[in-house]
């Protein structure tokens, strides 16, 4: 009776971790943008040959193909909605959580299956992968999957005859092929996984785990020259930056929502466990295993990321964080013990506060925002009238945002489509100085310099309207002419100009005034071979203001013959013993045409406040010893 007890228990609660993945994942499954990288997904799919999806769709990405191929034929199906182009990933999200649970109570029992299955399910890491088209939430998928296959075929084969062994090592070869296609981290994981199986394989089973591994081997041989190609162009390498050394530590940070309540009650729960159980604690070769296949893939990935090329990210480690997740409850108190459910009754209510109220999971930007900034361009164009609006944006393809645009009957268009900084600053200048509607428009769905919605403001000075997205992508809507209800912007701590009219604290050489070449007033500053660098707004921080300082806006006028090169505005902080610990620069010269005054911008967002003992220095560095002329320097402090 007691047992049938437990296993009603079991069964409920499974069937509640299963309910809340379900419920978690198909939530507002369609109620936010695609991101960059689904858009980039989907616009290579749009071939009508499968050789052009190899060739352009998949080849040049990065990624295997398994993916690629499973939306190229699903898209001919059941079209492009966001609804329908997740669907699958959340499915493959819940059952990922069901796998967990097969694997945990496999290993350790039925308490520390359904614990790890509950945070499976509710995690903001594997929920967030689970409603985003990527091969992220499906190699988990896979990956528990060979591990539940891996662990019958080694460990269980006493239960089972010779056929049912050579069933399991099939089903273990389509497992670690599904691995391979997925992404080369799940590749990874396969490969950990079935490399450990030959210290464990009993030699009776031999045979039919190697033929499953060799198998999977020779089903991914076709895909290695497309594996080979990605080597060669480098992937995420070409922006990824290397990791820190303590990336370890900020990744399980990471796994717990970034949420110290949730870790510390986790660690708390885990501690009172193993003292509870302190009389029969034993660690176990699947302890061992948990441990190792948590960590393996994040030294490898750090090791490689150091060494040769950046991979490692939060997302490419999904595949193994549930190892972690199981070793820590590998210790659950079992659901015989009253105390059971109640600690699983804690986790989940903590767990769902945690990225309901913590996280505000559904009210967070996650991603990159394509569909509203379309609606709003189509809004606009709608009031404001199609042709009296410029348009820029800095997206990685113009499909992305013509994905949206479409869908909402626009045909709007746009005079810049990517601003990677340098010229392009320039070119988006002609842009905007040529422009002669009433409004302008400009957006952003990539990391963006901010001086260009500067450059922007400098021919269309006033706000109508703005929507920032979390700092992921922004819209703006601006006017050369004042708006009837003008959009709040953020005073500043403190302006700071210099005309060059007069030395001042900027300690100015008046012998460099010029008096015949100069943008307003009667001087300006000239340098020329004798003059490496400027004039320098140089002070503490407490004397700028009591308000900590946290962005710089430097702006100023110039004019330089053609030839100017690497010349640019330095803002730099020591601390208070004189040590340099920040640094940042932006180049003059992409933003100014020959011989023509221009205004030049430069907004640098200070990574931390610093302390009112700290000294700034603003100044121009003119490091080839160029002749050019600047006038009219402004610098603003913010909060």
């Amino acid at each position: 009776m007691k047992k049938f007890t437990i296993h009603r228990t079991t069964a409920a609660l499974l069937a509640l971790v299963l309910l809340m993945a379900a419920v978690l994942r198909l939530l507002h499954l369609s109620g936010f943008s695609f991101s960059n990288d689904e858009l980039s997904a989907l616009y290579r799919v749009q071939f009508d040959c499968f050789s052009d999806l190899v060739s352009k769709g998949f080849s040049v990405d990065g990624h295997p193909g398994g993916v690629q191929v499973f939306l190229y034929y699903w898209v001919k199906l059941f079209g492009m909605s966001e609804f329908a182009i997740r669907l699958p990933f959340a499915v493959a999200g819940i059952l990922s959580a069901f796998m967990t649970y097969k694997v945990g109570r496999r290993w350790f029992g039925d308490a520390s299956g359904i614990c790890a299955a509950l945070f499976v399910a509710i995690l903001e890491f594997p929920l967030l992968y689970s409603q985003v088209a990527r091969p992220y939430i499906t190699g988990l998928l896979f990956v528990l999957m060979t591990t539940w296959f891996w662990t019958r075929l080694v460990f269980d084969d006493e239960s089972m005859n010779k056929r049912s062994v050579w069933i399991h090592a099939a089903w273990l070869t389509l497992s670690m092929t599904l691995c391979m296609y997925n992404h080369y981290f799940s590749f990874l994981m396969a490969a950990m996984i079935g490399l450990t199986g030959l210290f464990f394989i009993r030699r009776r089973n031999m045979v039919p785990y190697l033929v499953s591994g060799a198998a999977a081997i020779l089903l991914f041989l076709p895909h290695l020259p497309i594996t080979l190609n990605h080597l060669r162009i480098g992937g995420v390498g070409l922006w990824l930056g290397k990791p820190s050394w303590d990336f370890i530590f900020r990744h399980i940070f990471y796994i717990f929502n970034e949420s110290w309540f949730l870790l510390i009650l986790v660690a708390a729960v885990v501690g009172w466990t193993l003292w509870k159980r302190r009389r029969t604690l034993a660690f176990d070769r699947f302890r061992l295993l948990t441990l190792l296949w948590f960590l393996l893939p994040m030294i490898v990935g750090f090791v490689y990321s150091r060494a040769v090329n950046p991979v490692l990210q939060h997302s490419v480690l999904i595949f193994s964080f549930p190892f972690l997740i199981l070793f820590l409850f590998s210790w659950a108190v079992p659901l015989s013990d009253r105390m059971g459910p109640v600690l699983f009754a804690v986790l989940c209510v903590a767990g769902l506060f945690s990225l309901l109220t913590e996280k505000k999971y559904y009210h967070s930007q996650h991603f990159g925002e394509f569909r509203d900034i379309a609606l709003h361009v189509s809004e606009w164009d709608k009031t404001y009238g199609e042709t009296n609006i410029g348009r820029a944006i800095n997206v990685n393809n113009p499909w992305y945002i013509d994905f949206y645009l479409k869908k909402m009957g626009s045909r709007a268009s746009f005079l810049q489509y990517e601003n990677k900084g340098g010229l392009d600053l320039l070119d988006l200048k002609h842009v905007v100085e040529q422009c002669r509607s009433p409004y302008f428009v400009y957006a952003w769905t990539k990391p963006t310099l901010p001086e260009t919605e500067d450059i922007v403001r400098t021919y269309y000075p006033y706000i109508v309207k703005k929507y920032d997205y979390a700092d992921l992508s922004a819209i703006g809507l601006y006017s050369k002419d004042p708006p009837a209800k003008p959009f709040p912007e953020p005073e500043p701590l403190l302006v700071v100009r210099n005309g060059f009219e007069t030395a001042g604290r900027w300690q100015a050489d008046l012998l460099r005034q010029d008096t015949v070449s100069c943008y307003s007033g009667y001087a300006a500053y000239r340098f020329d071979s004798a003059v490496e660098y400027g004039p320098a707004f140089d002070t503490l921080f407490g004397q700028i203001s009591d308000e900590p300082v946290r962005l710089i806006k430097v702006s100023l006028w110039a004019m330089a013959p053609s030839g100017l090169k690497k010349t640019p505005i330095v803002i730099s902080v020591d601390d208070a013993k004189g040590k340099n610990y920040f640094w940042a620069s932006r180049d003059i010269e992409n933003f100014l045409d020959e011989y023509t005054w221009g205004k030049v911008h430069f907004t640098c967002k200070l990574p931390d406040a610093p302390s009112a003992a700290d000294r700034l220095k603003i100044y121009i560095w003119n490091t080839k010893r160029s002749e050019f002329v600047t006038d009219e320097m402004e610098i603003r402090f913010y909060d």
